[in-house]
C-alpha cells in the first residue's frame, strides 16, 4: 500500500525532484558554515550538495521529457480513407 502511495506521488508530481534541488542547494549553503573550522566536513557536504543538485537537474530534464511525451497521440494515421463518410 505504501509503494502505491509513493508511486502516485512520483507519477503525477515534480515536487520530489524540486525538493532534491532545494536539498542540494541547502547542503551547499550549510557547508559554507563549516569553512573555518572543519575543512573535511566542508568538502564532503559541499560536494554532496553538488552531486544532489546535478542529479536533480538530470531528474528535472527527464521529468520534462516524460511530461512532454504524454501529449503525443497513441497512434499516427498514415492515410485517411473517404469511404464510409457521407457528405450532406
Amino acid at each position: 500500500m505504501f509503494t502505491y502511495a509513493l508511486q502516485a506521488i512520483y507519477s503525477f508530481s515534480d515536487v520530489p525532484i524540486q525538493l532534491c534541488v532545494i536539498i542540494g542547494i541547502l547542503c551547499m549553503l550549510v557547508s559554507l558554515v563549516f569553512i573555518p573550522h572543519y575543512f573535511m566536513i566542508f568538502m564532503m557536504m559541499f560536494f554532496a550538495g553538488v552531486q544532489i543538485l546535478c542529479l536533480s537537474m538530470i531528474g528535472e530534464y527527464a521529468s520534462k521529457c516524460y511530461m512532454e511525451s504524454k501529449h503525443r497521440p497513441i497512434y499516427i494515421i498514415k492515410k485517411q480513407s473517404r469511404r464510409g463518410i457521407q457528405n450532406d
